[in-house]
């Protein structure tokens, strides 16, 4: 009996000690980083108070700490984010998503130090994981190539799975090196083929205006720049980042969530989302996306008066000015083709006001020119629509959709002939676009079965 219970005294201590050995060195954490509230709306600000309680109520929780992480860089605030994304990798190594966060900031800073998180991030992934590891990958390969080893660069890229999830990353990624190693005409050459992938697009035509400019080509830098003014930024594909992109809160998030709900099919919620952003904040860009929103699925009426309010705030503001030009024009072309010529006309008379005003001012708007000559041309005054998309296409000559909008004004004059030579031009500007295939065979219909006056 005696010796029993000195055994099971033993095994106490030895519990004992054990639990202390592994308290004791259980890794050190600070205190969650404070975020100044005080400026963002009141759904961004929410959100974050809610993932820093989480966090101080489980001091210890990696899942809370990598969720406060997200909730911080959805939302533009990285540096804090990484303070998160490294105390939640401290409580929970295996978690890749802590490893490659760090490692994707650090890379958009350009800093060395990302080079071991992301590879620490690799070696997490499992192989079967494609896009997971291409993306860790193309990050490494692109860092290696910006902090100046483009040979480096093109071994990460040669280690991509195959198939590769991502070809034209890759292939900016390709280009990157080769300007890295001054073959600019080689990335002259091969890069515009990106132009057409929006989230290529804007990476591409960056890197496009330094080729053109070390390679002294000052057309080529001035018609890349134009370009470029006109596109979107957007993130590469990134299965990481798409968890991260959940967080997103503020205005600007909803309004991208309101669009994605369109997207997806779910206007009604898309509605309600736009209609409670309009009453929270009056502002010009929520009147403007919704309102463009809106006209997109043809409530135009809603969409005139949310518009118009958008240009009361910015009477300068050009693209509220084209999206009120575009859906008069709209009305005005259904008008026509329905044969209600009096009703057509009066849309499209103030379609012609609103692209008057902007391409006074600005007239390298493309869309803006060609819808600017359709109106004319729809409301009678078809040589002014003809002269104005004729003088467009000298300035832009590289726009299919400008030459499309010659054909339907050739159209309109019942002229076959000239109406095909254009279509023709479109097709070499864009060979095999599907858009100028659909355009091509709508006007050869339209040219044999004009509309009736009503």
């Amino acid at each position: 009996m005696g010796s029993r219970l000195a055994w099971f005294a033993l095994l106490i201590v030895l519990c004992a000690g054990t639990g202390y050995y592994f308290y004791a060195n259980r890794p050190a954490i600070s205190e969650p980083p404070v975020v100044d509230t005080s400026t963002r709306d009141r759904y961004l600000t929410e959100k974050i108070q809610t993932s820093y309680q989480k966090v101080v109520s489980s001091p210890r929780n990696a899942a809370h700490w990598g969720e406060y992480g997200m909730v911080l860089l959805a939302n533009d605030l990285p540096k804090p984010a990484l303070e998160c994304f490294a105390t939640a990798e401290k409580l929970d190594s295996t978690n890749v998503r802590w490893t490659y966060l760090q490692g994707y900031q650090l890379a958009q800073e350009t800093s060395a130090d990302a080079v071991e998180k992301l590879k620490n991030a690799l070696n997490k992934i499992p192989p079967q994981e494609s896009k997971h590891v291409a993306v860790a990958l193309l990050n490494l390969a692109e860092l290696a190539t910006k902090l100046g080893d483009p040979e480096q660069g093109l071994t990460y890229l040669q280690a991509l799975p195959t198939p590769n999830p991502f070809p034209d990353r890759k292939a900016y990624v390709q280009a990157l090196i080769q300007f890295h190693k001054k073959k600019y005409q080689e990335v002259l050459d091969e890069l515009p083929k990106l132009l057409n992938n929006p989230f290529a697009a804007k990476p591409a035509c960056l890197l496009l205006i330094r080729a053109a400019q070390a390679a002294e080509e000052k057309a080529l830098v001035e018609k890349y720049e134009k370009l470029n003014k006109t596109l979107p930024q957007l993130e590469w594909e990134d299965p990481f980042l798409e968890e991260v992109a959940i967080f997103r809160e503020g205005i600007k998030a909803r309004l991208n969530r309101m669009i994605f709900l369109e997207r997806t099919g779910e206007l009604i919620s898309a509605k309600e989302l736009g209609e409670q952003l309009v009453q929270d904040y009056p502002r010009e860009d929520v009147l403007l996306t919704y309102g463009t929103l809106l006209a997109r699925n043809r409530d135009f009426r809603r969409a005139s008066d949310l518009l118009k309010k958008a240009h009361d705030l910015n009477p300068q503001n050009t693209e509220v000015l084209f999206q009120l030009g575009l859906l008069n024009f709209v009305q005005g072309r259904s008008a026509y083709e329905e044969g209600k010529l009096d009703l057509a006309n009066s849309f499209l008379n103030e379609s012609i006001t609103w692209l008057e005003k902007l391409t006074k001012e600005k007239n390298d708007h493309a869309a803006a020119l060609g819808t600017l000559a359709l109106a004319l041309g729809y409301s009678g005054k078809r040589s002014r629509g003809l002269a104005v998309v004729q003088e467009a296409r000298k300035t832009l000559p590289d726009r299919y959709d400008l030459a499309l909008v010659e054909a339907e004004l050739w159209m309109l004059e019942k002229d076959a002939e000239k109406m095909r030579a254009a279509l023709q031009q479109a097709e070499k500007i864009a060979p095999a676009n599907r858009e100028v295939q659909q355009v091509k065979g709508q006007l050869e219909y339209r040219l044999a079965n004009p509309p009736r006056k009503k």
